[in-house]
């Protein structure tokens, strides 16, 4: 099971950092897109999963045919993004906006001048035709120091970010429950509530972009959510007003508002990101902001196992 995880978690990696790579050659609106096709999946991962649920006996048998049911379906999913990627690199706009940032280099014909080129055995007959009649481009080359110096609060907020969601998110947000339902739907029906409202977050830059300085107002005020969600799962009477802790309503509200603020700083730090540099640094920048997306999951989940004591698990 470990070696199954960890083949996941590697696959991840490499998938989402070749997208938002790419992502970051296009204009900064692709970024937005990809952000907004991630809440979409997590809505959807949510709604068959109750689906699932509700349609099997809450039973054992009931439950492995319900997994069952819904890992094929991811399957299926993962078969037709295979596809989708295909496509994707062969599309006219892919092929000449990583022509831009000197991306599959063959050769230097000088210092300043590099030639973008694909293996034409494996291309198509249009793809070839569109490489060899592309223009050259002057590649510079990408001072790793000039780039962090344009992107480091971006990056840092990024990761800083999914530090402040999965130190929660793991553990404490879900370490509750209500009288009105079983566990399992409750903690579900939160997990859909996270998806729902980060999904809105991440939509809401189409509309409006944070600048900088309240991007980063935004993401340290998201300690607050931490607050609330470690008095309601420590159930203390002693703390008031205790009964206010204790209300489903609350649970759910401060939830949306943490999932909210996650999907709309996050996808705001991820724009802001490759629009700091110039379209010779995009991709590295783009790559590099998904690094510390994925730094942040894994620093905020070490950061959860440090509150595995609060709240407890209903069985």
């Amino acid at each position: 099971m470990c070696i199954v995880i960890l083949v996941m978690g590697m696959s991840n990696v490499v998938c989402q950092t070749t997208v938002f790579a790419m992502a970051g050659t296009l204009p900064d609106e692709y970024t937005n897109y990809v952000m907004i096709g991630n809440g979409i999946v997590g809505v959807f991962v949510d709604l068959l999963r109750l689906i699932c649920l509700a349609s099997f006996p809450q039973d054992r048998t009931g439950y492995f045919i319900s997994t069952l049911v819904y890992f094929v379906i991811a399957a299926a999913v993962l078969v037709v993004c295979i596809f989708a990627q295909i496509h994707l690199i062969k599309n006219p706009l892919m092929i000449e906006a990583l022509a831009k940032t000197g991306a599959k280099i063959e050769g230097a014909r000088n210092d300043e001048e590099l030639r973008y080129v694909e293996d034409e055995q494996q291309a198509d007959e249009k793809t070839s035709k569109l490489l060899s009649t592309a223009p050259i481009a002057p590649i510079k080359k990408i001072d790793n120091k000039v780039l962090l110096s344009k992107i480091w609060q971006p990056l840092f907020l990024v990761w800083l970010c999914f530090v402040i969601t999965f130190g929660m998110l793991s553990g404490v947000a879900l370490a509750t429950s209500i009288p009105e339902m079983p566990y399992s739907y409750f903690s579900t029906l939160m997990v859909t509530t996270f998806n729902v409202f980060d999904f809105l977050g991440r939509s809401t830059p189409r509309f409006y972009i944070l600048s900088m300085r309240m991007l980063w107002f935004v993401v340290i005020g998201r300690f607050a959510t931490w607050i609330i969600f470690i008095l309601i799962a420590s159930d203390d009477p002693s703390i008031s007003p205790a009964w206010l802790f204790s209300y489903a309503w609350l649970k759910f509200v401060n939830m949306a508002i943490f999932a909210y603020t996650n999907g709309l700083t996050s996808t705001c730090a991820m724009i802001l990101g490759s629009a700091q540099v110039e379209g010779y640094m995009k991709a590295k920048a783009g790559s590099l902001m998904s690094m510390g997306l994925l730094y942040g999951i894994v620093s905020g989940s070490l950061v959860a196992l440090a509150f595995t004591n609060v709240g407890h698990f209903p069985s």
